[in-house]
């Protein structure tokens, strides 16, 4: 047992004692620095010249087609023959201050600083035409982005009575409609105007 335990400490002993090959140690070297080398190629860094001519690209496209993300974005350079992928595309967008023109999730939210007014039509029973009024707004894929549509109907009939169009959602297509649903109509309703609880109520 002894001298098992003795050839096997000698063993170790030797084994820690031995040294790499200068070729060998040259090699691994090499091979850190290649993957060092591939790592800050992976990583965005300093903006370099290719960079500055594909700022100059993006913001020609996004000139043209704000509504265009980072897919559309990529496509259209590869089809001009640049080399990119999506990530290199996010970074120089940030870089730029840019973000694609289009729907977001939750646009009826409404702002917490609003004031929200109570239903009105609880329990309340709409009979005849003119009575209530009700109002919405949706939004509609175009092949050059969007736009958004508001229209004014009757309550009671479901008779659309004005509608608009705008490519911002604000508050004056919608103020348009209502007064060109007055003035077709001739009449205003009897009750009240009826719209979903979101920024349009609010």
């Amino acid at each position: 047992m002894r001298e098992s335990a003795t050839s096997w400490g000698s063993t170790r002993a030797k084994s820690d004692d031995h040294t790499e090959p200068p070729q060998a140690l040259s090699s691994a070297s090499e091979q850190a620095a290649r993957c060092e080398s591939k790592s800050s190629q992976k990583t965005p860094g300093k903006m370099t010249r290719s960079d500055t001519e594909l700022v100059a690209l993006i913001d020609g496209i996004y000139m043209e087609c704000p509504f265009f993300g980072q897919r559309q974005l990529r496509n259209e350079l590869q089809k001009l023959g640049h080399r990119i992928g999506r990530n290199r595309i996010r970074w120089l967008m940030r870089i730029m201050g840019i973000e694609a023109l289009c729907p977001k999730p939750s646009t009826s939210k409404s702002s917490p600083a609003h004031k929200k007014y109570p239903y009105l039509l609880r329990n309340v029973g709409v009979t005849e035409v003119a009575q209530v009024w009700c109002t919405d707004i949706t939004y509609i894929p175009m092949p050059q982005g969007h736009c958004y549509l508001v229209a004014i109907m009757d309550w009671h009939s479901r008779a659309v009575l004005a509608w608009e169009v705008s490519n911002s959602m604000d508050t004056e297509f919608c103020i348009r409609a209502l007064q060109r649903a007055c003035e077709r109509t001739g009449r205003k309703p009897k009750n009240l105007l009826a719209t979903k609880t979101g920024p349009l109520q609010t």
